[in-house]
């Protein structure tokens, strides 16, 4: 493990040193699509090992607005309009005002107040791709970028009480891109994007203190629009 740390961290640094533009960011993003919707799958308001975050659909969902930040590295290519992005970033979603309140309502019925939790969504995309940088006038440019990549996706436990909760595993998925924004007096770039990070399946083990079940609860199709702001050195 110490030598795969330590040959990416070179890796890293190689990449930062040949690199003609390095860019830090933080944005804003929403769902979009099923990742935004939600239905509490349960009859009436029984409590039992359920699929804790579902739309009617069988397809995870209900997330809501969050936040991301990360990095780019831009590489000059033969064409002076055209240049190489390297990004990874960190992504995360809030669950939805629906699924809060469910949890909320079963610390209450239950008395596990600073037990019970929702699961969070966290994503760590990774792509590469093109941009396509047009300067009219001194002080101001616009770009284009699409990307393709691989997203990590990350679910947190969702947490009834000490002894019920669902353990979801991460994922590797396919990820894709598109982007637009401006730069304003060569360093301040303010953009506007929207990442699809995968249609796969979510696992999950669920544990209710006797039961023990690993099995997949649904697709998960993940999708942001995001308003960033960026810094580039």
């Amino acid at each position: 493990m110490k030598k795969i740390t330590l040959i990416a961290l070179f890796i890293g640094l190689g990449l930062a040193a040949a690199a003609q533009e390095f860019t830090v960011y933080g944005e804003g993003i929403m769902p979009t699509g099923r990742y935004g919707k939600s239905a509490i799958a349960t009859q009436g308001r029984e409590y039992h090992p359920i699929s804790a975050i579902t739309d009617t659909n069988n397809a995870l969902g209900g997330a809501t607005y969050g936040w991301g930040a990360g990095f780019q590295m831009a590489f000059p290519m033969a064409n002076k309009y055209c240049d190489l992005l390297v990004d990874a970033g960190f992504r995360m979603n809030w669950v939805d005002s629906k699924i809060q309140t469910y949890f909320n309502d079963y610390a209450r019925n239950n008395h596990t107040e600073g037990l019970t939790s929702a699961p969070h969504y966290y994503n760590i995309p990774m792509m590469v791709g093109p941009r396509f940088n047009i300067d009219p006038i001194e002080n101001l440019g616009f770009y284009l970028n699409l990307m393709v990549g691989l997203n990590i996706r990350i679910i947190s436990d969702a947490i009834y009480d000490i002894n019920y909760f669902y353990d979801y595993y991460s994922a590797c998925t396919l990820g894709l891109r598109a982007a637009a924004g401006i730069v304003l007096f060569e360093h301040l770039r303010l953009e506007a994007n929207w990442s699809w990070l995968g249609n796969d399946p979510v696992e999950a083990s669920v544990y209710d203190g006797t039961f023990h079940a690993r099995g997949i609860l649904g697709n998960m199709e993940t999708m942001h629009f995001g308003v960033r702001l960026g810094w580039t050195f």
